[in-house]
């Protein structure tokens, strides 16, 4: 019998030995390749102790005779501060608590605590005890705690109770992992109280509280990292779907573009035609119109795609929802109330006023929609500092100071099938006819394109919660107040325009309209062909209308070229992604002008008069 004791006695740790190691090699793990978190850095010392506990307690079953006994009772009773210590910091690091004066009061005085243990015996003492137990068939021999072994143990016990309270003050924050605790917590005490009745000893009971206690937080780490873990690798899943869907709409909004271009310019000419018949004027109208609605679709589009550059001034946030406040008040049903909670004293943000403005209206539109029967529509703000050992709120969030903006309805909310697909560009759960499906996304490009996040808390029935984090940054100074612009001398004919585009329809079409101008137009499909034309024609060519995308050479190789050839080169670029930043890049890189695709034809004869007059 006391062979089986023996043996069943070393089962059990050495499992908790096995399970601890794994758990912070597991740790380690998401710590260097996946979340980076300090707090898994605290699971791991946390579980390595409890390891390094459980293989103590095996020497203690086997080999507690002696003076060995006494240094393996240090052991463990070093390994239950030690996982102390670690469960504080990492209580304190996971719920983003200020716990470094606590680290500078706890490390010096656990480390003292832990010379006594080992060079006195305060602690445990030299002298031993026998203890008669039924299923032995010799006395067990332990030594005796010292003074302080039990104000020790209390200490500890006291500690993970505390542990726990702060758990408890943080549930409304953190309902999912307080869960986890509240189970362990109880039966924690299950096991402890049943302890208690079988042993004969206080102080081995308060040793065994505390390895139920340690266990069953070990047991509580576990559920809710892989609960974070799952979390995070679903955001990083949705935030790589979302970069993907951006880069196929910014594709799919070039290629768009350039057939806009065509019939844009084709209508503009009929309409200009003095033979046209009367009776066509309305239908070319009609199809201007479509054109024009066809072009502020693709402007969406680029921006999900990320292809429009937010523009960089100084922005007060609070201002802009104020601004907007007032539009929804006179726009929406009267039976949506608006509440605003704006925080004071809220620092500039850098960015472009109307594409927050866009956002906040979007997310408004989605929530009247989810109120048909009337509610509440909140705007708040607030300032938000993320160190680098809080959670990610997402995984693109960086360490800094951030202004939150949040849009909240109590609508009908959203399933969790709905929520993961509500960015994606064209998903709409509204009625056919009723909804393109490009509000959601159109935001999520805006809020990409500030360099902030945003995510989605809804449930049926609940409501849903919009969560913007726009990052603070040197804002740059207000925008200067705009003045009236010098009158652009009237465009004159005459002089070589080199037109260098790979759609043979676009060519054709600005070679027509520059030869109603009085140009000379000369055509390249491609970079190479375009070098090629404008060195034979260098001294009489007066600009060259450069396309960015093209196959082979493409457009910012090709201007760099003419650049070398001829630095007076005189080239308006022009391109289906549109944006200040790509303006701006073409201007470092030598360009004369910009154009976005696609531009009516009158924006064209003003940009190249503008080339002519060096205003461009």
């Amino acid at each position: 019998m006391e062979a089986n004791y023996i043996v069943l006695s070393s089962v059990g740790p050495l499992v908790v030995a096995t399970a601890g190691l794994m758990f912070c090699l597991f740790q380690l793990w998401l710590y260097f390749w996946r979340l980076g978190q300090e707090w898994n850095l605290w699971a791991g010392a946390l579980s390595l102790g409890l390891a390094a506990y459980a293989v103590a307690a095996v020497f203690d079953y086997n080999l507690g005779v002696g003076q060995a006994s006494i240094m393996i009772e240090r052991m463990e009773y070093s390994c239950l501060l030690v996982l102390v210590h670690c469960s504080m910091g990492f209580t304190a690091s996971y719920l983003s608590l200020p716990y470094r004066r606590y680290h500078l009061f706890a490390v010096p005085f656990h480390l003292a605590v832990l010379g006594v243990t080992w060079f006195t015996p305060w602690v445990v003492s030299n002298r031993f005890v026998a203890r008669d137990f039924a299923f032995l068939s010799q006395p067990y021999v332990e030594p005796l705690p010292g003074p302080l072994g039990d104000w020790y143990l209390l200490y500890c016990f006291v500690s993970v109770l505390a542990v726990y309270g702060i758990w408890f003050r943080q549930r409304r924050r953190h309902r999912r992992e307080f869960r986890y605790f509240s189970v362990v917590f109880f039966i924690w005490l299950v096991l402890a109280f049943h302890d208690f009745l079988i042993t004969v000893s206080l102080i081995h009971s308060s040793m065994y509280l505390m390895e139920f206690g340690f266990f069953s937080f070990l047991v509580a780490l576990l559920g809710f990292t892989l609960m974070r873990y799952s979390k995070m690798e679903q955001s990083l899943r949705q935030s790589q779907k979302m970069e993907a869907i951006g880069i196929l709409a910014g594709g799919v909004a070039h290629e768009f573009n350039n057939i806009l271009q065509v019939l844009q310019g084709q209508t503009e000419r009929l309409r200009g035609n003095p033979r046209l018949p009367a009776e066509l004027s309305p239908d070319l109208m009609g199809m201007d119109s479509a054109l024009e609605r066809a072009r502020d679709l693709v402007r969406r589009l680029l921006t999900v795609g990320r292809k429009v550059a937010a523009q960089a001034v100084r922005v007060d946030l609070n201002h802009e929802v104020r601004l907007v406040a007032g539009i929804l008040e006179r726009t929406l049903p009267r039976m949506i109330a608006i509440d605003l909670d704006l925080s004071p004293g809220l620092p500039p943000l850098k960015g472009d006023p109307g594409q927050l403005e866009q956002v906040l209206l979007n997310l408004a539109s989605n929530a009247r929609d989810a109120m048909p029967e009337g509610g509440l529509l909140t705007l708040s703000t607030a300032k938000l500092s993320v160190r680098a050992i809080d959670p990610p709120r997402h995984p693109a969030m960086t360490p800094g100071n951030y202004v939150l903006l949040r849009v909240a309805d109590t609508g009908q909310g959203m399933d969790p099938d709905t929520m993961q697909r509500c960015f994606d560009p064209f998903f709409t759960t509204k009625e056919v006819g009723k909804g393109t499906g490009l509000g959601l996304s159109t935001v999520y490009g805006i809020v990409e394109a500030h360099n902030g996040v945003i995510n989605c808390d809804s449930a049926p029935g609940k409501g849903a919660r919009f969560n913007i984090y726009l990052p603070v940054e040197a804002a740059p100074a207000a925008a200067p107040v705009p003045q009236p612009a010098a009158p652009t001398p009237a465009p004159t004919g005459g002089g070589v325009i080199l037109v260098v585009d790979d759609e043979p329809a676009i060519r054709g079409s600005l070679a027509e309209y520059l030869s109603e101008l009085g140009y000379e137009v000369l055509q390249a499909g491609s970079g190479e062909e375009a070098l090629k034309v404008y060195s034979n024609h260098r001294d009489r060519t007066r600009a060259v209308i450069l396309d960015l995308s093209m196959p082979g050479m493409g457009g910012k190789a090709c201007l760099r070229l003419l650049r070398e050839v001829d630095p007076k080169a005189r080239v308006l670029v022009a391109s289906g992604y549109g944006g200040a930043d790509i303006a701006q890049e073409m201007e470092q890189l030598g360009a004369a002008g910009f154009i976005a695709k696609p531009f009516r034809l009158a924006e064209l004869e003003r940009a190249l008069a503008g080339l002519g007059s060096g205003q461009a």
